[in-house]
């Protein structure tokens, strides 16, 4: 099974993997490199056989040229008998609303490495009794694709529209981004965004970072897929013409168990929704 797309839509169709697969001898994924450490704590956690997952880093190539560029060494260990897409497991085991069932968390994470980052988030400044709240507002500028750059654009949030987030007491806002957005959260003083940047080598590191948060407000990016596979709460705020995977008007969505979406009503404005996440907050914090 290798991925396609983006990091996103790997773990949104590699939350099926397990659940489709108990009948294979054996089954080799190729994953994004940010996302090798996620799938092998995710399968390490399950007490399947340890010979049956193999799971490697993507190196490049797409079909039908799988020998442009050459074939990584490991290739040369199996035989195989079948491949898919990651993508095509949606196609072949959610082709109703009624095929999803009640969503479930579907990856997880080394606690050792939960613990790791519980000491790095404790040793903020002044965060004692405070809401840990997990902040990313900008996609993948995707620079290489011209459509997906300006879906990029559409969908991404302005910083400086967390402004009410940060006004809310009794919360400290953490940044998810990494060293694509990372050198941004220094940019508002306004917001006293906390920056790990330079720690969030891959996706692995980041999902331990938002295991000691207590809420996670994101654009449609892959964090927002990975806290919701996780199980973990997030609020999206979704621009008007969102995916279509995030339906047309559901406030929750069918993949994940606790994901909360609130959509732009205007294109371009952002004020009113991220006004209405900070009521939300307050309320939060408070209860």
């Amino acid at each position: 099974m290798h991925r396609e797309q983006g990091l996103g839509d790997e773990i949104m169709f590699g939350s099926l993997l397990a659940d489709h697969t108990q009948e294979a001898d054996r089954v080799v994924i190729v994953a994004a490199p940010e996302m090798v450490r996620v799938w092998q704590s995710t399968l390490n956690s399950q007490n399947l056989p340890t010979d049956k997952y193999h799971v490697y880093p993507y190196w490049g190539a797409l079909p039908p040229l799988w020998d442009s560029p050459p074939k990584p060494a490991w290739f040369a260990q199996y035989s195989f008998d079948y491949q898919i897409a990651i993508g095509r497991l949606a196609h072949l085991f959610r082709p109703s609303l009624q095929s999803f069932g009640t969503p479930k968390v579907t990856f997880k994470i080394d606690e050792d490495l939960v613990l790791e980052w519980k000491a790095k988030v404790s040793s903020i400044p002044n965060i004692a009794g405070k809401k840990k709240v997990g902040v990313m507002w900008g996609a993948n500028p995707a620079t290489f694709h011209y459509d997906a750059s300006r879906r990029a654009l559409r969908k991404s949030v302005p910083l400086h529209e967390f402004e009410p987030l940060a006004k809310v007491k009794g919360v400290q806002l953490v940044s998810l981004a990494n060293s694509v957005h990372g050198s941004i959260a220094g940019s508002l003083n306004a917001l006293d965004l906390v920056d790990f940047s330079e720690d969030l080598i891959d996706l692995a590191e980041t999902a331990a970072l938002m295991k000691n948060l207590d809420v996670i407000i994101t654009i449609d990016t892959s964090l927002a897929h990975l806290a919701g596979a996780m199980g973990l709460k997030v609020w999206m705020p979704l621009c008007w013409d969102a995916d279509w995977r995030w339906s047309e008007s559901d406030e929750t969505s069918y993949w994940y168990p606790d994901v909360k979406l609130v959509r732009q009503s205007v294109a371009g404005e952002w004020k009113p929704l991220m006004e209405q996440l900070a009521k939300d907050l307050k309320a939060f914090v408070q209860a």
